[in-house]
């Protein structure tokens, strides 16, 4: 914590082991964390790459959609090309006044059906050459990303044994620290770790309440006494803050000490 200096030396020896010894446990807690964690981040990156893989493959699905669909208009408008011609061909074999002039209003009809066809062409033939020339970049990007994501899970497969060594390493650490502090106090910090509490030395803080200065515990915020705040900055040790029952301690910002 930048600008402050824990007074150590004011509390007992087990007082400032057990410190240490949280702040050893934090950093196993968030470790041990890490670890569980990483099997659910593998997972993820996994299901990632077969994602990535699905889209890979549906962008040359789609391609051949587009030229199946194209085809299919292509041949649909052969069907509309050949039923006019079939129209022309029947209308010189009529000599009936009104049928002549259906017939005439039915090859204006189809004409504009095939003219459909053609505007319905064109745009298909310009959307799949528009797919074909941005295709390459757009299956180098996804394939790009999909190494990306199989070095990541590479890495995080490695981090396992990583983890656990730095836990091991950790763990020694803390018997070292532990073989420091007398067993019953040990006990009363190992009850409160087993409630929960990551932190079960905290700091009070100093404020600014509505009869001047006063000071909280920094976990919970309730107002300490001053009977109580007077006797953390004393460095009275094992003094527990009334409403968490965390022990506190006191950190002196800028200040010399006496």
């Amino acid at each position: 914590m930048d600008g402050f200096i824990i007074v150590f030396m004011q509390y007992e020896e087990n007082y400032t082991f057990l410190i240490s010894l949280q702040k050893l446990d934090i950093k196993i807690d968030a470790v041990k964390d890490r670890l569980a964690n990483l099997p659910g981040e593998i997972e993820e990156l996994k299901n990632r790459i077969e994602s990535l893989k699905k889209e890979l493959e549906s962008l040359d699905n789609l391609l051949k959609d587009k030229e199946l669909k194209l085809r299919e208009k292509n041949s649909e408008y052969r069907e509309k090309q050949e039923k006019l011609a079939l129209y022309k061909k029947q209308l010189l074999d009529i000599k009936n006044n009104d049928e002549y002039r259906a017939m005439l209003h039915q090859i204006e009809n189809q004409k504009k059906i095939i003219e459909k066809v053609e505007e319905e062409i064109i745009l298909m033939e310009e959307e799949l050459e528009e797919f074909r020339e941005s295709l390459p970049e757009r299956k180098k990007a996804i394939e790009t990303e999909i190494q990306a994501v199989e070095s990541e899970k590479d890495k995080l497969l490695g981090m396992d044994s990583v983890l656990k060594k730095d836990i091991s390493v950790l763990l020694e650490e803390r018997h070292k620290i532990e073989e420091r502090i007398k067993v019953s106090v040990l006990k009363k910090y190992e009850r409160l770790r087993a409630k929960g509490y990551r932190e079960v030395l905290v700091p009070i803080k100093k404020i600014m309440g509505n009869e001047g200065e006063e000071y909280v515990c920094s976990a919970c915020n309730s107002t300490i006494p001053l009977e109580i705040s007077l006797k953390v900055r004393e460095g009275e040790s094992f003094v527990r803050c009334e409403n968490c029952g965390r022990y506190l301690y006191y950190e002196f910002e800028n200040e010399e000490v006496k």
